[in-house]
């Protein structure tokens, strides 16, 4: 199997994720709503039966099926319009499910604001190749804490994979790439042991390969563009 199928094979099962995470979310929007589809439920229901109730003619029920039947018509236009306003409300709520940013944008601001010594430490560390010193480590670790945090998050349905990919996705898939073998040591050794990045990587990058209609393999960063990047972070919170 050749590196690209094995990429592919890899962001099938990723996608698979993605999908699984956005079908929770319809789920979740579902229910904020989802009790009106009992009436309407109830009343094609009602619908279905023979027009005249086999039930005892002093039953609740029987009383609010002959009303249904002599009043069909009436019944079939409110259903039309109260479908409809059903799955309006459930997409404005999946919509604010996926595009709410509060969230991401309290992160963002920590990581652009107070992370700026962690940021050129970290890019500097990973740059030169060497082995990561106590101080550089504890660097990385802070800046890929902010990603396994969000991943956390994401995970539990809290923000979206959207908007993480929208604010913070080219710093995500940057120091993901560069630290991949830092994140493996990490397994099992660390308070936490941010497991949560690299799901958040792969479910941000199925999200750049949708929007820029790339293959997902390539969307990563090339060896040269992955040290433009790095040199970029390293400058830019130098002058900062």
């Amino acid at each position: 199997m050749s590196n690209a199928d094995k990429v592919k094979k890899w962001y099938k099962s990723k996608l698979q994720s993605l999908l699984w995470s956005r079908a929770k979310r319809w789920m979740l929007s579902l229910s904020v709503t989802g009790w009106l589809l009992i009436p309407v439920l109830f009343t094609l229901l009602q619908l279905t039966l023979p027009e005249k109730s086999s039930m005892s003619s002093f039953s609740m029920m029987s009383i609010i099926h002959d009303f249904i039947w002599l009043h069909w018509k009436f019944v079939l236009v409110v259903l039309v319009i109260f479908i409809p306003v059903i799955i309006m409300q459930v997409r404005v709520e999946y919509r604010r499910r996926t595009y709410d940013p509060v969230l991401v944008l309290k992160y963002q601001d920590i990581f652009f604001d107070t992370m700026k010594s962690s940021r050129l430490k970290a890019a500097s560390a990973l740059l030169s190749g060497k082995e990561l010193t106590a101080q550089n480590r504890d660097a990385v670790y802070e800046v890929l804490g902010i990603f396994d945090d969000l991943g956390f998050h994401e995970s539990g349905g809290q923000v979206s994979a959207e908007v993480v990919h929208q604010h913070l996705y080219n710093w995500i898939r940057g120091y993901y790439q560069a630290s991949k073998d830092f994140i493996k040591s990490c397994r099992g050794k660390e308070l936490s042991d941010l497991e949560y990045v690299e799901e958040l990587f792969h479910k941000t990058s199925q999200v750049e390969s949708e929007r820029s209609h790339r293959r997902i393999e390539d969307v990563f960063l090339s060896p040269s563009a992955l040290k433009d990047f790095l040199e970029s972070e390293a400058r830019t919170n130098t002058e900062a």
